[in-house]
């Protein structure tokens, strides 16, 4: 008796770990355009796809998170042009949609540096939903052009 109330619990865990695992990459993460702008441009445009890869509706949210790179940073502003930050959007079963992201770089901004950011999707808990994506951004000092 006590072997088969462990198997049963067992298998309950084993299909909640299952359940859970298949939620968290619902939904998928590329960019479809880079930004055309020379370098040395202040704003930088980037789209992105974001896919349903589920059979149910999704409910997320847009999350972008400045980030070290690996390399000298400093920091830029971003934005959101499809869509707002933190406006929950509904997706449908295997549908697509686009959103892009301005990266904008101020008067203050360090030159010759890079600057970081990751792109996620999350649901109404703040947990993520999607691939990560990292976005960076050169910004080069103009007077060292040739």
């Amino acid at each position: 008796m006590k072997k088969l109330f462990c198997l049963i619990i067992f298998l309950i865990t084993s299909i909640t770990f299952s359940q859970n695992k298949q939620q968290v990459n619902t939904l998928h993460i590329s960019i479809s355009e880079k930004s055309n702008a020379p370098l040395s441009h202040q704003v930088h445009s980037y789209t992105y796809t974001i896919t349903n890869n589920s059979n149910k509706n999704i409910q997320y949210t847009i999350k972008t998170t400045p980030t070290n790179c690996k390399r000298k940073s400093s920091s830029m502003s971003i934005k959101m042009l499809n869509s707002s930050l933190k406006k929950v959007i509904n997706i449908s079963p295997k549908i697509s949609k686009s959103f892009t992201i301005e990266i904008r770089r101020n008067h203050l901004t360090i030159l010759d540096t890079w600057s970081c950011f990751q792109i996620n999707a999350i649901d109404n808990n703040n947990i993520p939903i999607s691939n990560t994506i990292t976005l960076s951004q050169f910004t080069p000092n103009t007077r060292n052009f040739q």
